[in-house]
């Protein structure tokens, strides 16, 4: 095929210059002919064109055997720093090209952008008598938020503050795999229930670890407690016990007592401020009821006998949270049964009957009640993660 000079059809494939063209108000260009003679060449190079010219330019193949992206245009013009196409079009995507491209394109990085996103979504009440009401527990917080501030709570009460974003980022990819696999599936109904779902399972997991790591907490503090306190009634001196016991504790109370002891000996010598913030280093109504009692018997050394019966509570508290963890594993057993077998059902319809299977997932009605039962699970595993939460002793 011989082409005029100049044309946009020549084989020279150095940049030109190209006079703006005018605007005009859009339009569509159709290539057709037989099989073989040039149709996609031809519209790409059309295509090429017109994007050289600034023009919004969407190339449509319609063929079954189009060709893949990089064989249209080289994959070095396709992982520029231009837009989510990049991501589409690689020949292989990777998280790498994923965080790039998304970060060129929002010009923030998934870490930032799910952090703001969940930030707008904690954030205190617009107006002043909402704030009042939230704070006088007139009125609740919404459901999401409480979630989002329970889980965020739970990571900074257990030094995982710095993984909140993350968390944050990785319940918004559930959230759109969720959308991803009810749209897969045709179930409109489905869409909502999956990506909600998936999303707060995150957050719900994350809850889930806090139990555990409560119960490692009060089984140090039982300990810790006991022998500091022990040496406390013999040398009648709260520094010293805490000396001569700090290198058998473990973390994250041998932490906080290793702390304690750096203000008392190099910051602030005044025991009363530093038992304050000692206080509040530990999230557990009993070791808080202990620093109130060790702050008394610096005025009053008559009190130390009330530090045994407190330091008891724990023993109490671990018997009552084993009793109560053998009470509910049944249950929490069965539900995990009941979860499985409703998930399963769906693909076993199919091997029964292929009807049931059909008017399951093909009617509306059947899509209704595959929501439904979804939806039921869900609530269900947020119940059984509130009911299954460890008791804490409260004054």
């Amino acid at each position: 095929m011989n082409f005029l000079k100049g044309s946009l059809f020549r084989r020279n494939t150095e940049p030109e210059e190209l006079e703006p063209m005018e605007e005009s108000g859009g339009g569509i260009l159709a290539v057709w002919g037989s099989p073989g003679c040039g149709k996609t060449v031809t519209a790409v190079k059309i295509a090429k064109h017109l994007a050289a010219q600034k023009k919004n330019t969407v190339l449509l193949l319609c063929d079954m055997t189009a060709p893949m992206m990089p064989c249209i245009c080289p994959p070095s013009e396709l992982e520029v720093d231009k837009s989510l196409g990049s991501i589409f079009a690689a020949q292989h995507i990777s998280v790498n090209l994923i965080k790039h491209n998304l970060t060129m394109v929002l010009h923030v990085s998934p870490r930032e952008l799910s952090d703001n996103l969940f930030s707008c979504l904690t954030a205190a009440p617009g107006s002043i008598r909402a704030d009042i009401n939230e704070t006088t527990k007139r009125k609740k917080a919404g459901y999401l938020r409480r979630e989002i501030t329970e889980a965020q709570a739970v990571l900074a009460a257990s030094g995982r503050a710095d993984r909140f974003p993350m968390v944050c980022f990785t319940s918004l990819l559930c959230f759109a795999l969720g959308a991803c696999i009810a749209i897969a599936a045709g179930n409109a109904f489905l869409v909502p229930v999956l990506a909600v779902g998936l999303m707060l399972t995150t957050f719900w997991y994350v809850k889930l670890t806090a139990g555990s790591f409560k119960k490692d907490v009060a089984a140090e503090l039982e300990t810790a407690l006991s022998v500091i306190t022990t040496a406390y009634l013999r040398t009648e001196n709260f520094q010293q016990a805490v000396e001569e016991n700090v290198r058998y504790l473990h973390p994250p109370v041998q932490e906080v007592f290793q702390h304690f002891l750096m203000r008392i000996k190099h910051i602030d010598p005044d025991m009363d401020a530093a038992l304050t913030d000692l206080k509040a280093a530990i999230d557990n109504e009993v070791w808080r009821e202990w620093c109130d009692a060790v702050m008394a018997c610096q005025a009053d050394r008559s009190l130390t006998s009330i530090l045994t019966p407190i330091v008891s509570k724990l023993s109490d508290m671990r018997v009552v949270n084993a009793e109560l963890e053998n009470l509910v594993f049944g249950p929490r057993k069965e539900f995990i049964t009941m979860a499985i077998l409703v998930l399963i059902n769906i693909p076993l319809v199919r091997f029964i009957n292929k009807d049931w299977y059909h008017t399951l997932v093909a009617t509306i009605p059947g899509q209704m009640v595959i929501a439904v039962c979804l939806a039921a699970v869900f609530v269900s595993f947020a119940f059984v993660v509130k009911l299954t939460q460890p008791i804490e002793y409260r004054r």
